[in-house]
């Protein structure tokens, strides 16, 4: 748990306390993703195949919070991928994005990959969403501060 959480609930270890008799089980009966029709939400990723496996699950069954606990079960894994995002490898050369040299060819490269995630996953109705992103990123000034990791 996060420092912060400890510090306000320092009986978090009682069994008895008020972090696991009345926010554990909460946190445990908030949907996974909420699908209202017009209007998905979901904390990173939304995925089909992996939301049809979470369809109607809590983390109140035990053996769903165990199973989902495991990375290497099918529940862990689209866990991981619903509320983490997927993890894709990043094109070669991998490396830093300095303010002051920046690599052309990795951003070039970037941009593509961009590209060809909206032209394959984005349909007919965020098309304008994905061309004002691409436009917007292509004449952006170089960004401030620290140095990018990726």
């Amino acid at each position: 748990m996060h420092q912060g959480t400890l510090d306000d609930f320092p009986d978090f270890k009682n069994p008895a306390g008020e972090w696991r008799t009345v926010w554990i089980p909460w946190f445990k009966r908030l949907p996974i993703f909420l699908d209202l029709g017009g209007l998905r939400a979901v904390h990173a990723c939304w995925h089909p195949q992996h939301i049809a496996r979470l369809a109607g699950r809590t983390l109140e069954d035990d053996d769903f919070l165990h199973a989902a606990a495991d990375k290497a079960t099918p529940e862990g894994e689209a866990i991981e991928a619903v509320l983490k995002g997927i993890e894709v490898p990043l094109p070669v050369p991998q490396g830093y994005l300095r303010r002051e040299q920046p690599n052309v060819g990795l951003l070039k490269s970037l941009k593509r990959e961009v590209e060809a995630l909206c032209e394959t996953w984005l349909n007919a109705k965020h098309e304008a969403l994905c061309a004002s992103f691409l436009k917007g990123r292509a004449g952006s000034p170089r960004r401030q501060g620290p140095p990018l990791p990726i």
